[in-house]
């Protein structure tokens, strides 16, 4: 009776099989694919995220050195400035500047 239905149907089986066998394929093959294509992204992000982290640090370091930079200069001009002056005066004014009242 197998056999008989076998040599009916056989063909169909078969050839349902092999569409079953070609859809699995396919399948697998997008998946693949596709995590492929996540996996570039995912690591483009990230390349793009420790880009970001890297500019901020440079953008941080340069306003520091700037911060610096111009408190050194507000210092040499304030010892320049002092230096002319008399230390009296000098004392006067920052009494006066930086006295509570």
């Amino acid at each position: 009776m197998i056999t008989a239905l076998w040599a009916r149907f056989g063909k169909f089986i078969t050839g349902i099989g092999a569409g079953l066998l070609m859809l699995a394929s396919v399948f697998y093959a997008g998946r693949k694919s596709g995590q492929s294509k996540a996996e570039i992204e995912a690591a483009n992000e990230r390349a793009k995220e420790r880009e970001a982290i890297a500019v901020r640090q440079v953008n941080e370091a340069r306003e520091a050195a700037e911060q610096q930079t111009k408190a050194v200069k507000n210092a040499s001009e304030v010892m320049a400035d002092n230096s002319i002056h008399p230390d009296s005066e000098i004392v006067e004014r920052l009494r006066d500047e930086w006295q509570r009242d």
